[in-house]
Formats: C-alpha cells, structure tokens, sequence
C-alpha cells in the first residue's frame, strides 16, 4: 500500500487491522505523532478556509505544501473543506500508537526533506522503531506536495523498493 500525506495514516491502519492483506507499506510524506509547528498548522487549516481570497490563499498552499522555489500553482484549486473536516475526526478518533507501526509490514518512507506538515522527526521515529523493517529515503527540495514537486525522485524511490521487495522472493 502507498499513502500520500493522510494516506499514509490509512495505509498504516490497513496494515495494522489487516497484516494478510497487505505485503508492504510505502509513506510518502510521513506524518503522524509530531506535529507540525503552528504558524505552519495555521497555514494548512487556510489553504481549506473558502473565504480566504486566490492570493491569500495560494500563499498558504505555498507555505504548507511546497519547498522553497517549486511553484504553488499546480495545487491553487481542488480543496474539498469538508474532506478536510472528516481527516481531522479521523485522526483525532483513534491513539497513532495502535497504528504507528504499519503492523509487521516491511515500511519505506519517503520524506520531503522540506515538509512543514508531515515534518522528519516522524519519518525518522518510524525508521529508528522499526529498524531493520524500515527504510527511509529523503528527497531534496521537496515539501509536503512530494509528487508534483519531484516526482522522478519518488517514482525512482517507489521502483527501487518494490524491485528489491520482488527479488527478494
């Protein structure tokens, strides 16, 4: 399974709930138990606020979801408000510690090096409890929108795990 952003949470709680299905756990954007400095969480909850003007608004995309120097505008539309709401309910319904270890599944983290939401210290955490089972893989200059700020380097990341996860077999 692979999960972007709150994907991820989803991606561990399959794989927590239901080990038989799931063989691997990919995270893009490892977010989770640390969270997110305020100015930056303030930033996150505008980008779904509708009556923040286009320029306001885009700021806020800029700010929480994109590295320095890559371009806000691919993500300037498409925020669904009321997703966002159901997100927040989900994560605050259930302790991460049931869901932090992805289960027994073998996890790779990619993570944005310059992501304000999802920040390295989870990335990190998740790698040094579950040691051999974890891998994690940085990507420079990208934040918390990772796929469209360098998606080459993820698909590269993605391909290289499941090559090796296949020959290992």
């Amino acid at each position: 399974m692979v999960g972007h952003a709150f994907g991820n949470r989803v991606a561990r709680m399959t794989a927590t709930d239901h080990p038989g299905v799931v063989d691997s756990v990919v995270l893009l954007a490892c977010g989770g138990a640390v969270r997110p400095h305020p100015a930056d969480a303030a930033a996150l909850r505008a980008v779904f606020d509708v009556e923040l003007g286009a320029i306001d608004h885009l700021a806020a995309v800029e700010r929480a979801f994109f590295a320095a120097g890559n371009d806000p505008l691919v993500w300037a539309d498409g925020w669904h408000p009321l997703v966002a709401f159901f997100q927040g309910i989900a994560t605050d319904s259930l302790d991460v510690s049931h869901w932090w270890s992805a289960g027994r599944a073998p996890v790779l983290v990619v993570q944005p090096e310059e992501d304000v939401i999802a920040v390295a210290a989870n990335a990190d955490d998740i790698v040094e409890r579950l040691g051999a089972r974890a891998r994690l893989v940085s990507i420079p200059g990208a934040g918390h929108a990772l796929l469209p700020e360098r998606p080459t380097a993820t698909l590269t990341a993605l391909l290289d795990w499941f090559g090796e996860r296949t020959a290992d077999r």
